[in-house]
């Protein structure tokens, strides 16, 4: 009986000291963790505590192409608030351009937004964005155009189209692509609405 007892006990001491060098371990985990984000915040207050120098330059070009999800800035530096985010394969119109201290390259740009317009303006580094060309243009999602007398479907589910009865557009009605299907395209639309037309019916943007 005497030797169970032991045995019992010699069991809970090794949980309890498992238990106890994990939760050390996840303390450790979460210390290091915390230090590389504190050590991360400290580097992007230090970028905004720097004088900023802005060196307006001509540029040329009215829009850009942002082939990858990104982010408009309140501000020409990196780490600076985030005003928006920037879909995937998004257009965007250009206002301004210069040059910062350390010679980056930023455009004031516009964004195609959907919802609410606020904060559709702001600051990106040319770097992530590419021109706009013939190569590319068919891989834009935002903003496309469907003009006004093509017939739109008003549902969400591809399957309903063909027992919806379509109704003709009364104005070009801009929309962000989501999806193709069998020649059909769904956009996305301003005011929360969803349509299907035909692919060939989009209009995309027009190459300078």
């Amino acid at each position: 009986m005497g030797v169970i007892k032991f045995g019992l006990i010699a069991i809970v001491l090794t949980l309890i000291i498992g238990c106890s060098f994990s939760a050390t371990e996840l303390e450790k985990s979460k210390l290091t963790r915390l230090e590389t984000e504190n050590s991360l915040l400290k580097q992007q207050i230090a970028q905004l505590n720097e004088p900023l120098s802005m060196t307006y330059v001509t540029y040329n070009e009215k829009r850009r192409f942002v082939p990858k999800a990104s982010q408009i800035l309140a501000l020409p530096i990196k780490g600076s608030y985030v005003l928006r985010p920037i879909e995937p394969n998004t257009v965007v119109t250009v206002f301004d351009a210069v040059r910062t201290g350390k010679n980056d390259l930023w455009l004031y740009v516009g964004i195609p937004v959907y919802d609410t317009p606020m904060n559709m303006k702001g600051w990106i580094t040319e770097a992530d964005t590419v021109a706009l060309t013939k190569d590319n243009v068919k891989l834009v999602q935002s903003d496309l155009i469907v003009g006004k007398g093509t017939n739109i479907y008003e549902v969400f589910e591809f399957e309903k189209i063909s027992t919806t009865n379509p109704v003709k557009e009364t104005f070009d009605r801009r929309g962000r692509l989501v999806e193709k299907r069998n020649g059909w395209a769904r956009l996305s639309c301003p005011g929360g609405s969803d349509i299907w037309v035909q692919e060939k019916n989009l209009t995309y943007p027009i190459v300078e």
